[in-house]
């Protein structure tokens, strides 16, 4: 009375998921006659060679057993320990030869629950390869040494190993960790697959009963972004996706198509911890018009001088620009300016003070909020200290900006208007809103809806928020108006869906190794700078802004120049973006 089961395992490469069926507590019935493949050829094993069964059952105990060959066909008896629990079990085949150890792909065992067994023992570890190991072994005192502590490290209940055990018994503890290697890279889940003419389904059920599956065809595509999902969550990623795959995506609003490109796995974290694989992408192209010609964007526009936290009256007010910068063109100077009408609370003053302009050529302008667009009045300034002093434009006065930020805005990731367009789903006009009491509305704000706005509801389904590393300039920093706090040289984390690249990520190096913002993805190790080169669906090469500040900057922002080397430039230029996102 016996059941044997058949199937082929591959050493040389994994292969669709394979699932075998068992019952709980069944005993000496169950065979499984198991030919071994090289990379889907026949493998002929060699004499010496001893298999073992390494297997994890459902409740996380391990067996390890010593299983025949029989005409080049390996016989693996299922105990009543190994079917003791029922569930997906995680076994594979273990070939030993010496201190040489070859494992086979994983496959499941699927263990159906017994209606009713009195008689059936309480799930435990078994390691008949390591009993049979320890009454084989010779009487050597120096191997009894090395062996007793192997025999430890295999597994707690080993403890009746002795001094007797050998060379063998390390070889079993070898395979007892290959076994909780297995069990570990299944996420201590119950899997199960379902195999059919047109490929296999592959179910993982995690221990809150949430249900995950995905249907392989070939294990080179899937159909739906919902399977691609599935697949990344599954771990099967890296062997379906590898690095440079490319997807596409149409917008539904622009027409816009995005090709999106692999450029790493496992690099990002999804803020949903439980989300062990994830999968990065990346634009391919810069973001572009339907017709091919990139759109550019402010990273960040030129901020306010001065917020008014109370009505400031109308009068003559002073201000002073940091010393030592930019002495050229005014830099250290004391202004005054005189305003005919009040600024109100919650008004700011900008001064646009321009690249290469003398100060006192600049204009102050005043305006009822930091989001109005109309003027309440322009007046020129003069170099004088006369009127109430409004304080020094360094960023360590109370409501007075710094000057970089006041000339080519800020280079805060957290703060910046690109950040706000790539996690918008809003139309145009809605997109941005201030972020500091500083901020000020970018070019785009009245022509463009949000990133997400026309990018496919099953795309944005599997597009996770991620954990996005970042860090802030040693300058000036500003305190963001939802009460975040910031301070300069500082590492803080997004959890945002989409967002732009980083200059580690793409160039393997930081500014400060004491501050990172990522890590070199897999797609950009080793390229030379023109293959680092973005360019927009038309063919030409543009600047791309990355969300890595230039820190010795409160303005500078980093960014891809067009021959493909780091560069930086004011946050207030307009330049091109590639959004970037995690699948998981």
């Amino acid at each position: 009375m016996e059941i044997r089961q058949k199937l082929s395992l591959d050493f040389g490469r994994d292969t669709h998921p394979i699932t075998v069926f068992a019952k709980q507590n069944d005993t000496k019935t169950r065979f499984l006659e198991i030919t071994p493949l090289n990379c889907g050829q026949a493998y002929a094993l060699e004499d010496g060679i001893t298999p073992r069964l390494q297997l994890t059952k459902a409740d996380g105990h391990t067996v390890l057993n010593d299983v025949t060959i029989e005409d080049g066909v390996i016989i693996a008896e299922l105990t009543q320990q190994a079917l003791a629990a029922a569930g997906v079990a995680v076994a594979e085949i273990g070939l030993y030869r010496g201190e040489a150890l070859l494992s086979s792909q994983i496959f499941y065992i699927d263990v159906e629950r017994a209606a009713f067994d009195k008689d059936a023992p309480e799930s435990s570890d078994e390691f008949n390869a390591l009993v049979d190991a320890l009454g084989k072994v010779d009487s050597s005192v120096e191997a009894a040494g090395n062996a007793a502590a192997a025999a430890n490290t295999a597994a707690s209940n080993a403890d009746k190993a002795t001094a007797k055990a050998g060379t063998a018994t390390t070889n079993a503890n070898n395979a007892a960790s290959a076994a909780n290697a297995a069990a570990q890279k299944a996420g201590n889940v119950n899997i199960s697959a379902v195999q059919t003419e047109t490929g296999a389904t592959v179910t993982v059920t995690d221990k809150e009963g949430v249900e995950t599956s995905v249907h392989i065809d070939t294990l080179t595509a899937v159909n739906t972004w919902e399977d691609i999902k599935n697949a990344v969550r599954l771990g099967l990623g890296k062997k379906l996706f590898p690095v440079g795959y490319e997807f596409t995506t149409e917008d539904s609003v622009t027409g816009v198509v995005i090709t999106w490109v692999v450029r790493g796995h496992n690099h990002h974290a999804a803020v949903n911890d439980k989300l062990k694989y994830t999968m990065t992408l990346e634009a391919k192209y810069m973001y572009s018009s339907a017709s091919g010609t990139y759109k550019s964007f402010v990273f960040d526009a030129i901020e306010a001088l001065y917020y008014a936290a109370e009505e400031l009256p109308a009068g003559t007010y002073n201000f002073t620009l940091p010393a030592g910068y930019d002495t050229a063109y005014g830099g250290g100077k004391t202004l005054s300016f005189t305003i005919t009408q009040p600024v109100p609370a919650g008004g700011v003053i900008m001064f646009p003070w321009g690249y290469n302009k003398q100060s006192t050529d600049t204009k102050i302008s005043t305006y009822a909020s930091n989001t109005a667009t109309a003027t309440i009045e322009s007046v020129a300034v003069t170099e004088s200290a006369d009127g109430t002093s409004l304080g020094t434009a360094d960023g360590k006065t109370e409501n007075v900006n710094h000057a970089h930020r006041m000339r080519y805005g800020s280079s805060n990731y957290a703060q910046s208007a690109a950040r706000q367009w790539l996690n918008s789903d809003a139309a145009v006009g809605a997109v941005w809103a201030p972020s500091n009491i500083f901020d000020r509305p970018p070019s785009w704000a009245t022509s463009y809806s949000g990133f997400m706005r026309g990018l496919p509801a099953d795309f944005l389904a599997a597009v996770q928020p991620a954990i996005v590393p970042c860090y802030t300039n040693s300058i000036a920093e500003v305190n963001s108006l939802d009460g975040t706090e910031f301070t300069i040289n500082q590492v803080y984390e997004l959890q945002d869906k989409f967002f732009l690249l980083s200059r580690p990520e793409i160039y393997g190096s930081w500014d400060s190794a004491t501050y990172k913002d990522g890590e070199l993805l897999e797609y950009y190790d080793g390229l030379t700078y023109t293959e680092r080169i973005k360019y927009d669906a038309a063919g030409s090469a543009r600047n791309c802004w990355l969300r890595s500040p230039n820190p010795g900057y409160a303005n500078n922002e980093r960014l891809v120049n067009t021959s493909g080397a780091l560069s930086n430039n004011g946050a207030s230029g307009a330049y091109g973006v590639a959004p970037a996102c995690i699948i998981a």
